[in-house]
């Protein structure tokens, strides 16, 4: 009973922790000394209540969530004892107002980039034009670096993606052939959550043949044909965080147009792994890996951007790509995934989850199976 109790309260300390430095970021960016949170995530992340339709406001004071009936009993579960829960019966504004009645606030800062003008204007007739500040993006800051305690669970839902793709691809090429995109894409998703994924952390893409040409390809009803590579992107979402993953499998050979060039994306990516460290710059990396695609003959196949930030979200900040400002820092969790695209053709993407450590970068866990030979379906 002691254990249990002392892992409650150390939660309890972390959340406390990230709510007082999101106060403060928002303190300094204005002169606020209540913050309205809107972002579903970052409710999530400074009380760890993932409920729908509630907002969070932080003072010195006051730490409400101001919620509706539907969502009391879990709000009570989830959050901590230190955060009021405040069961709404109004209007969003208006709970808003109510439950800063008593608090001393004298300007509340809102976040531009997810409260509506609707709910700004009417703020601001119920607490006063003056009393509502539009805060740029600040909890971002925050959310980039994962303490311990998210780590351990994105390398959980890292795993629970790696081990339901290797159990697919062990089934051999006769499970796959005939098969339709959307039924691969169903049993993948079906293997996460008996792996204790919560569900998957996005819509799995299965792209069969030349449809993996296209980056984001509608999984659809097509089937599965021998000699076809396949790219598979997927992940898990374990207790609120994400895993992001792609890989490419071959159902009995490896067509020669893509044999050509799925060393160099992952010659790519391992070079991009080896570049990253604190201190790097993101557009740093990305040219990294651009660079080999380049001069391999194919850098106008590569169509986006090396990766992005994963936390809560399957894409947060920082990204890597050519016009990221974004300097890497110890507890950055990013994507790592370079590609070629040959349109009607096919395509090679591979991606795989890295934190960054005090001297270098590593994968979340296991990487499951990469080189070209090991993906061939037999």
């Amino acid at each position: 009973m002691k254990d249990n109790t002392d892992r409650q309260d150390a939660i309890c300390r972390i959340f406390r922790t990230r709510r007082r430095k999101a106060l403060k970021l928002a303190g300094c960016q204005a002169s606020c000394n209540t913050i309205l949170i809107s972002n579903p995530f970052d409710v999530e992340y400074l009380t760890g209540f993932n409920g729908g339709d509630s907002y969070l406001l932080i003072g010195q004071d006051v730490v409400t969530l101001v919620t509706d009936s539907r969502y009391t009993e879990q709000a009570g579960s989830q959050c901590g004892p230190d955060v009021q829960i405040f069961t709404r019966k109004s209007p969003m504004s208006k709970a808003v107002a109510l439950a800063l009645k008593g608090s001393g606030t004298r300007r509340l800062g809102i976040q531009s980039l997810h409260a509506t003008v609707a709910l700004a204007e009417s703020l601001q007739e119920l607490l006063g034009k003056k009393a509502v500040i539009p805060l740029k993006p600040f909890i971002y800051q925050l959310r980039m670096i994962k303490d311990d305690a998210e780590l351990v669970l994105m390398r959980k839902a890292y795993r629970i993606a790696v081990e339901s793709f290797c159990e697919l691809v062990g089934r051999g090429a006769s499970y796959w052939l005939g098969r339709t995109e959307l039924q691969i894409a169903a049993e993948l998703d079906y293997l996460m959550v008996s792996a204790g994924a919560t569900k998957p952390a996005f819509d799995t893409i299965v792209a069969a043949g030349e449809a993996a040409s296209m980056p984001h390809h509608a999984t659809s009803a097509r089937k599965i044909r021998p000699g076809q590579g396949i790219l598979l992107d997927f992940g898990a979402r374990y207790r609120g965080y994400c895993s992001d993953l792609t890989r490419v499998v071959f159902v009995g050979k490896i067509p020669p147009r893509i044999s050509r060039f799925y060393e160099t994306v992952y010659a790519a990516q391992q070079a991009a792994i080896d570049a990253i460290r604190p201190g790097v710059k993101a557009c740093r990396v990305d040219a990294v890996a651009r660079g080999i695609i380049a001069d391999a003959g194919y850098g106008e196949n590569f169509l986006h951007s090396l990766g992005h930030g994963l936390g809560l979200e399957v894409h947060e900040m920082p990204t890597l790509s050519a016009l990221s400002s974004a300097v890497l820092r110890k507890g950055m969790v990013v994507t790592v995934e370079p590609a070629i695209y040959l349109p009607r053709v096919g395509g090679v993407r591979i991606e795989d989850d890295v934190e960054i450590t005090a001297s270098g970068a590593r994968l979340l866990g296991a990487a499951g199976r990469k080189n070209m030979d090991d993906m061939i379906l037999q």
